[in-house]
């Protein structure tokens, strides 16, 4: 069932800015979190229902993507999420540095693989 569910929500969802909110006011932080997001995909594995936002920028297009998830439960109340994502390196940085400082978060690192050559500032010539 939930497979089907990610695969209808995918269809119908993806690529569309999502608007959350809290009516009774008790998850008004949280929702504004999601509130004005992309959604990449919907996707399930076993029972559980993932849904992936895509890195947007502050001017609202798209800063980069999700190239891969992978959510592992270690064990009864411990759990591993792991995200690859594409884009401009400050960017990335400054959306998992946000991912990390969630509550609950025990230990979070980010590790910037470059897959072109940075683009240097050109030094001025000496006249």
């Amino acid at each position: 069932m939930v497979h089907s569910d990610a695969r209808r929500f995918t269809a119908k969802m993806a690529g569309q800015v999502i608007r959350a909110s809290s009516p009774q006011g008790r998850f008004t932080a949280g929702a504004a979190k999601l509130d004005g997001r992309v959604l990449c995909a919907a996707e399930a594995y076993g029972k559980n229902l993932f849904l992936r936002f895509c890195v947007s920028s502050g001017a609202g297009g798209a800063a980069g993507d999700t190239a891969a998830t992978l959510h592992v439960h270690l064990d009864d109340t411990n759990c591993m999420e792991m995200t690859a994502l594409r884009g401009d390196a400050s960017e990335v940085r400054h959306f998992a540095d946000h991912i990390i400082a969630e509550r609950g978060v025990r230990y979070g690192r980010v590790v910037v693989i470059p897959t072109a050559p940075e683009k240097k500032p050109r030094e001025p010539v000496a006249k």
